[in-house]
């Protein structure tokens, strides 16, 4: 291989080995995080709770989905997704709490700032 070739390849000169080497190991931790993903107790809830945002988004009754149960421990942990993604469904189920977290955020420190400067 010249040196111009192995200059625009970084360097080093690659074989097809090589490379097959690193394709075939990313796919082994393709594999591996797909089975984690698969083995995550929570998985189950993610997919209903997606299933809501769709129902939500097309119109359509909004299925009902069971809450696993806190602290189960496995996966790829969904289980710190889980209160965000609830919340979010939540808000999205049910518009006016939009508008009733954005005035508790701006309104607590409006009003505690009012009653301290009312002294």
């Amino acid at each position: 291989m010249s040196y111009q070739v192995q200059q625009a390849l970084g360097g080093a000169a690659t074989s097809a080995t090589d490379t097959l080497t690193k394709y075939l190991e990313q796919l082994k931790n393709a594999g591996v995080q797909a089975l984690n993903i698969a083995a995550d107790p929570y998985l189950p809830e993610m997919i209903c709770k997606v299933s809501q945002l769709h129902a939500i988004e097309v119109g359509q009754a909004v299925p009902t989905c069971p809450k696993t149960p806190p602290g189960k421990i496995g996966g790829v942990g969904m289980r710190n997704l889980m209160p965000v993604v609830r919340g979010y469904v939540y808000a999205q189920q049910h518009p006016p709490v939009k508008v009733l977290a954005i005035a508790g955020v701006l309104g607590v420190p409006f009003l505690l700032g009012y009653l301290l400067g009312r002294r």
